[in-house]
């Protein structure tokens, strides 16, 4: 029970826009890993989705980052980026007031 938000009241869920309004963003180089850092910064809220692989790995492996904004999404390619990714994006994941889905 400690993880249920209990400040927030009855909240109206809000419709996403058509999947052919969104734009769409694959995050492969350094230079587009800030441009998200910053988008997130702005951000209220966004949605997070992890891909896991452990075959044959003890430790294992998160292959894809997949955000979502409520206006653009993006994949992470975690693999080529797994160096610089804690360095951005540490701050908004560790941010209270930015709520994560």
């Amino acid at each position: 029970m400690d993880f249920i938000d209990k400040t927030v009241s009855d909240v109206e869920p809000v419709k996403p826009p058509p999947v052919e309004s969104t734009s769409f963003k694959l995050v492969q180089d350094v230079k587009d890993l800030k441009e998200l850092a910053a988008k997130l910064r702005d951000a209220n809220e966004f949605a997070v989705d992890l891909e896991h692989n452990q075959y044959r790995s003890f430790q294992g492996l998160t292959c894809l980052m997949q955000i979502s904004t409520r206006t653009e999404d993006f994949i992470v390619d975690t693999l080529k980026l797994r160096v610089q990714i804690g360095p951005y994006l540490r701050e908004v994941f560790k941010d209270p007031t930015k709520r994560k889905v």
